[in-house]
């Protein structure tokens, strides 16, 4: 029974120090606006921000109600209820 108990505990540890050093999304557009205190955080350029919407089919950030860093280096993008791709 100890030894179980340890094992959950470490689990729980493990898992704590994972939420820890992985960081959460980083906003980085929000309704249309790019937050470039969000692209300095992370080094990055309006341009290269641009690029990534771009290989998401968006030709501006207009159409984006939300655009997150993702902690594994990914973007999410969630579009305007009334600007989907394609409208």
């Amino acid at each position: 029974p100890g030894g179980r108990r340890g094992s959950g505990e470490r689990t729980a540890l493990g898992t704590l120090v994972g939420r820890i050093l992985e960081p959460k999304p980083l906003l980085m557009i929000e309704n249309g606006k790019i937050l470039k205190k969000n692209l300095e955080k992370e080094f990055m350029t309006e341009d290269e921000l641009m690029s990534q919407l771009r290989q998401q089919g968006l030709e501006n950030a207009d159409s984006v109600k939300k655009c997150y860093l993702e902690s594994n280096g990914h973007f999410s993008v969630i579009l305007q209820p009334n600007k989907q791709k394609g409208n």
